[in-house]
């Protein structure tokens, strides 16, 4: 498993047995979040305080 996320970034499995475990989730979340067709989707802090504004009517 570990080996199949390995290669899907582009890492040999001597390159990910060369990496401690905090490297290698690191780099599977940086990886995950630069791929993610969905990143970018979440609002804003001020495009929600205008929503909740907005529902609410205040």
């Amino acid at each position: 498993m570990i080996y199949g996320k390995g290669a899907a970034m582009g890492f040999s499995p001597q390159q990910i047995d060369d990496m401690s475990v905090w490297q290698f989730m690191a780099a599977w979340d940086g990886f995950v979040k630069a791929n993610d067709p969905k990143a970018g989707e979440e609002l804003s802090e001020d495009e929600a305080t205008e929503l909740f504004e907005w529902v609410t009517g205040g």
